[in-house]
């Protein structure tokens, strides 16, 4: 039986932690009235509480399962695409390099792709993204390809072939 499986768990047993450790300083080293700590302590799960039923977002997360997923093994038919994959990276990569040398104010770009990836590239790419980073999008007004780099470039070491 594991007792940490969500976020939820998680932020539970660090205040029930914490919870333990004021007490005992409080209460017993600093010789604080038990009414004051107990206090405290009702109003910090009040504040938790309020915000699991106010924000979907913070309940969204904290019900999120904790997982410790370290590498994705490649399928034959996904390695075939991955060296693809990688190849126009690093073609993408150089391209983006030489704008930076003509153009010094260039650098505050993304990389790109070069050439565009395929369907089952991109497809490959955000199933691969999703595994490791779940419900992560990206909100900067970059193109395609430049977000398929960046999505690239936070899980290419965590990609293992057999």
């Amino acid at each position: 039986m594991k007792l940490i499986r969500t976020n939820r768990d998680k932020v539970f047993w660090s205040i029930w932690a914490l919870y333990l450790i004021c007490t005992i300083v409080f209460a017993c080293v600093l010789k604080y009235e038990a009414i004051y700590v107990h206090s405290f302590a009702l109003l910090c799960f009040t504040i938790l509480f309020i915000t699991d039923h106010a924000s979907n977002k913070f309940n969204e997360w904290l019900n999120r399962s904790i997982s410790c997923k370290s590498s994705y093994m490649l399928s034959s038919e996904e390695a075939i695409l991955w060296d693809s994959i990688t190849k126009k990276a690093s073609k993408g990569y150089y391209e983006f390099c030489e704008q930076c040398k003509k153009d010094d104010n260039y650098n505050v770009s993304w990389p790109w792709m070069s050439p565009y990836l395929t369907k089952e590239e991109d497809e490959l790419i955000t199933k691969i993204h999703e595994y490791f980073y779940p419900y992560d999008y990206i909100v900067d007004p970059i193109s395609a390809s430049q977000a398929a780099y960046a999505w690239y470039d936070e899980i290419r070491h965590k990609v293992k072939m057999k």
